[in-house]
């Protein structure tokens, strides 16, 4: 029974550790520059994590520094498909595939498929 405690309260630590992350909010005047074709080796992508009711959720990662976490107002980019804020991932770039994930004026954002 105490291992029982211990692990659903390591569960629930992580829960509320993983649910503290902070997301920079991109403005409108700055969208443009939030998604880049980007070559370098450390780069792994961008992955929509999910949308609530104001705000779409990304994250961009990187193998040798910290990940950028930053959301979107919802009316600030078109996504085909969205889903509640959780803990799935969708990975996208600007590379054309034959399923696009969303848009806006300045990006036609397609899904990778993993």
């Amino acid at each position: 029974m105490k291992n029982l405690k211990i692990i659903l309260l390591l569960f629930l630590s992580a829960i509320l550790f993983s649910c503290s992350k902070s997301y920079e909010l991109i403005e409108k005047n700055k969208i443009q520059g939030v998604f880049i074709l980007n070559s370098s080796p450390t780069f792994k992508g961008y992955y929509y994590q999910g949308t609530d009711s104001e705000f779409h959720y990304f994250s961009s990662k990187w193998e040798l520094k910290k990940d950028m976490l930053f959301k979107l107002r919802k009316e600030d980019l078109l996504i085909k498909e969205p889903y509640d804020f959780e803990m799935n991932e969708i990975r996208f770039d600007l590379f054309k595939t034959e399923k696009e994930f969303g848009n806006n004026e300045f990006y036609e954002l397609f899904i990778i498929e993993q």
